[in-house]
């Protein structure tokens, strides 16, 4: 007999994922969000199927048939109304964001590859079901009927497991680490090496060119604004030393080898996980400095932030001490007097090993003047704690912590009215000088495992965004849904999502004005 009680919990589920998120979606990340609700709905009706076994034996069968036509069939009617209500809250999503409609066939696409994907999981869970009865059948000719069923889930599970981390990591994880390591090696045809000593992989550089990677190459050969002194930009790749400790060695004497440490003020980025640093925020800083600045950084990973926050969080952090560290040692030895402004940028995955670095190098409280951090990751330390201890009647997503001395953060364009970064900034009664750019709709901050089980209390706070639907947090679903939204973060125009660029002027003006000596 078909199991449609389940069938109906998974209809349930499935459209509760059609409600509004952060951003638009399209119909396949849609699809894929609506089938990992819907399996988490069968999984759900199968384990409520189990525990109330022992009513339903008491029940007719054809009583229960009915009952379960019944709910499949309710289930089935609520579905058609939240699929539309869902396209027309994709709609009001993407006019909140700026993006033109989508497609009206979206939601019909995306209820397909959900109940595609519904399909295949139930087959493979009866798979597994078929397979723990044929090896308990053959474990009880050795071994008693309870510790044989024990035994055979036991082996059942972790084969499948198995397989499954082997076709993850050999199958998808293998190839796409390969894939983006050669990327990272290609030369593009549009960047040739520059002919400034000023630049890493130009004459005289310690660091050849093609050790640079791609992302380097690009950070490096960006034109430089006009009028003004000529900007200096260095850069390590990951082909340019060994480790981190010698790669940040190198890009210090780059700096030396520049005069990067006599220029007015000294930026370190820890850039993204492909080792990209953002050029609106190179140029931004260049532009207000008028090119007597002088921008390091170096490369960690070639994959993106998503999988590098995934798979190898700890590196970022490793390097951001590396680098960080190095360049504070050699600060520290210039005379008190002549010392260049320090200031330091992370965007992404990168502002998670600034957070780190700056509380575990030493001095770099004292020696640095500036932080800006981009789009930090939820689970951002540093982020957390202030987020956390703000002001009585701030909201989590735009803070106030301490009345702003110290620390700001800036909701951008999506919430004018609490825009403070323009606001008279004085000088911190210690340490630097902390600005967070933070929008409402980017899913890089606001994406946290515990979206699977708890509330948030910035999802209340959606109702304060300029135009945005309200946003109904579900266990698990909501989870899902932000995740589906990071995939696309950066396919949104710019003061939305995870892209910041229009606001990186006014940023670098209050976290390092030239004004201030």
């Amino acid at each position: 007999m078909a199991r449609r009680g389940e069938l109906a919990s998974a209809v349930l589920v499935a459209a509760a994922s059609l409600t509004p998120s952060l951003l638009p979606k399209t119909a396949m990340v849609q699809g894929v969000v609506t089938g990992i609700a819907a399996v988490a709905g069968y999984a759900l009706g199968s384990a409520a199927r189990w525990m109330l076994g022992p009513v339903r034996q008491r029940i007719a069968e054809s009583t229960r048939a009915r009952l379960g036509w019944v709910l499949l069939g309710g289930a089935t009617c609520w579905l058609v109304p939240a699929a539309w209500q869902g396209q027309v809250w994709q709609q009001e999503l993407a006019l909140s964001v700026g993006q033109t409609d989508p497609p009206p066939t979206n939601a019909v696409v995306a209820l397909l590859i959900a109940a595609a994907m519904l399909v295949v999981a139930v087959a493979a869970a009866r798979l597994m079901r078929v397979t723990t009865r044929w090896a308990t059948r053959w474990l009880a000719r050795l071994l008693p009927q309870w510790l044989a069923v024990t035994a055979a889930v036991a082996v059942v599970t972790a084969g499948t497991a198995v397989v499954t981390y082997q076709a993850v990591s050999n199958g998808l994880l293998a190839p796409t680490d390969q894939s983006f390591r050669l990327v990272d090696r290609e030369a593009s045809p549009n960047t040739p090496a520059p002919a400034d000593p000023l630049r890493s992989g130009g004459p005289g550089s310690l660091v050849a060119w093609s050790t640079l990677g791609r992302a380097g190459r690009e950070f490096v050969a960006l034109p430089s604004p006009t009028g003004g002194q000529r900007p200096i930009r260095v850069y390590a790749g990951i082909d340019s030393a060994v480790d981190l400790g010698q790669r940040a060695n190198l890009v210090v004497a780059e700096l030396e080898r520049t005069g990067g440490l006599s220029r007015p003020v000294v930026c370190v980025v820890i850039p993204t996980g492909t080792g990209w640093v953002d050029p609106t925020a190179v140029r931004a800083l260049e532009a207000q400095w008028g090119g007597e600045s002088a921008i390091a950084s170096m490369q960690y990973s070639y994959l993106p932030s998503v999988l590098s926050l995934v798979i190898d969080r700890l590196r970022v952090d490793a390097a951001a001490r590396a680098l960080i560290g190095a360049v504070v040692r050699r600060w520290a030895t210039l005379p008190a007097e002549g010392r260049p402004k320090l200031v330091l940028f992370g965007e992404s995955l990168g502002s998670h090993g600034i957070e780190v670095a700056m509380h575990g190098v030493p001095q770099a409280e004292s020696l640095v003047s500036g932080i800006l951090l981009v789009g930090p990751p939820n689970s951002n330390p540093t982020w957390s704690r202030l987020v956390s201890q703000r002001d009585a009647g701030s909201p989590m997503l735009a803070p106030v912590v301490n009345g702003g001395r110290s620390v700001r953060f800036w909701a951008g364009p999506e919430m004018p009215r609490y825009d403070r970064t323009m606001d008279p900034w004085p000088e911190p009664i210690s340490g630097p000088r902390l600005l967070y750019l933070q929008h409402p709709s980017d899913p890089i901050v606001w994406w946290s495992p515990s979206l699977l089980w708890s509330r948030p209390g910035w999802v209340a706070e959606r109702t304060i965004v300029s135009r945005a639907p309200p946003l109904r947090w579900r266990p698990i679903v909501t989870f899902w849904q932000i995740m589906g939204d990071a995939v696309f973060s950066m396919e949104v125009p710019k003061g939305h999502g995870h892209r910041y660029g229009g606001e990186m002027s006014a940023a670098w003006a209050a976290v390092a004005p030239r004004t201030v000596l």
